[in-house]
């Protein structure tokens, strides 16, 4: 797993370290409130995105024929020592 993280944060890592700053600042203003109604409709909108985009992986998955759910026959779920 240390290693996954490593070769996933390293690049970006590099990649952050390679750019340079801007040559000129924005003269825009940051917002004066977090909850401002622009910040909510971004952030309104950045959640229906992901809902509907984990709603249509689902939605696939169930259609897949292969995916079921497990329909378990008996009430018995220990294992008994015998059992193997």
């Amino acid at each position: 797993m240390l290693y996954e993280d490593l070769f996933i944060t390293f690049p970006i890592f590099i990649t952050i370290n390679l750019t340079q700053p801007s040559s000129k600042l924005s003269k825009e203003l940051p917002p004066n409130s977090f909850f401002s109604c622009r910040q909510i409709v971004s952030m309104t909108g950045q959640l229906i995105i992901q809902f509907l985009a984990q709603l249509g992986f689902i939605l696939y998955v169930l259609s897949i024929d292969y995916f079921h759910e497990l329909k378990v026959s008996s009430e018995d779920y220990y294992i008994a020592n015998g059992d193997f």
